[in-house]
């Protein structure tokens, strides 16, 4: 009995590895490391739930192996971490508040999503210490969200 339990869970391990391997050869990405189906549309983790959005993944800015450049400017700087699936917006020009405005409008047009829904997202939005001292090392969130900061 004992013996058909280990064939048995040795069995449910190569059917898993097998599994695995062929959804990263196929292009499905690296199997639990925050990958995301291709398609007119995907659900990316929210705080409650998922949102479903356009395929930002399709056509990247550029790529490497875990970020997406979903757009850049002299202005600011929007990626996509697939590791924990979270957003970075990237202000790089004064003033703040006209270039946050900026990013946060085609944030918006790249994820076909309302202010609601971008709210609920997994995002920082960043500023470098020589762009303004007074706000880089925090997240200033996004201007139309509750915890968005007034710049």
């Amino acid at each position: 009995m004992k013996r058909l339990l280990k064939i048995l869970v040795v069995l449910i391990v190569v059917v898993l590895f097998s599994y695995s391997l062929l959804k990263i050869f196929q292009g499905g990405g690296d199997v639990g490391q925050g990958s995301v189906p291709s398609g007119d549309t995907i659900e990316v983790p929210a705080l409650s739930g998922t949102i479903k959005v356009k395929d930002f993944t399709e056509n990247p800015l550029s790529q490497t192996v875990d970020i997406l450049t979903l757009a850049e400017t002299a202005d600011y700087k929007i990626v996509y971490f697939k590791a924990d699936q979270s957003f970075l917006i990237n202000l790089f020009s004064q003033p703040l508040l006209e270039a946050r405005d900026e990013a946060q409008k085609v944030f918006l047009e790249k994820l076909g999503i309302e202010t609601a829904e971008a709210c609920r997202l997994n995002i920082t939005v960043a500023v470098p210490y020589d762009i303004s001292p007074e706000f880089s090392g925090r997240n200033l969130g996004l201007g139309f969200c509750l915890q968005g900061e007034e710049l």
